[in-house]
């Protein structure tokens, strides 16, 4: 497949398939959020902020993928883009739980994020790594931080975020694996911000 119809392919994954079925959410309520409306703006508020996260993520695989001529490292890449696409599915869902929607931005997020990937990949793959591992790092200090901002009463965001949490961490120390390069912390830095 060239890398066209690979963009194209991910590109209908992120925005077009339907994932606002509850076959898509293990975690899934499947019955309307009984939330007190200001608990259910903050925690759809940080539930579209972790969407776009997860947006974001596929476009950054994608970018990776597409810039890696090394066949292992496609395959390793491709099997942590499938688990972010199956967190952007329980985002998706728990957003239509709490009757709202994702970010209009998202389809930025995803060709900002596409680019970066790309050119971080062209680096060569110890770099890419690197850089993965440092993105899911702060990943998963963002979703901490998440958890703790939750209200107390939304038990089904915090259990999608911990399971999120879990995976981010096991990317994060895969990609360490399969890198012996560190990032300069001045990049590291600029990436926080």
């Amino acid at each position: 497949m060239n890398n066209i119809d690979q963009i194209i392919i991910s590109f209908e994954n992120t925005f077009f398939k339907p994932y606002l079925s509850y076959e898509h959410s293990p975690f899934s309520e499947k019955e309307k959020s009984t939330l007190p409306r200001k608990s259910k703006k903050i925690a759809a508020d940080l539930m579209r902020v972790n969407h776009s996260g997860e947006v974001a993520a596929q476009a950054l695989y994608l970018g990776q993928i597409i810039a890696t001529d090394d066949p292992n490292t496609k395959i390793k890449l491709k099997n942590a883009a499938n688990e972010e696409l199956d967190h952007l599915k329980w985002c998706s869902v728990r957003l239509a739980e709490l009757e709202d929607k994702p970010s209009l931005l998202s389809p930025l997020w995803f060709i900002g994020c596409l680019s970066l990937g790309y050119f971080v990949g062209k680096f060569g793959d110890e770099y890419s790594f690197s850089f993965l591992a440092e993105t899911e790092s702060q990943v998963a200090d963002h979703i901490k931080d998440h958890l703790e901002k939750l209200p107390k009463e939304d038990h089904t965001s915090k259990k999608i975020l911990n399971q999120m949490l879990e995976d981010e961490i096991s990317h994060r120390d895969n990609a360490y694996k399969s890198s012996n390069k560190d990032l300069p912390q001045t990049l590291k830095n600029l990436m926080r911000f």
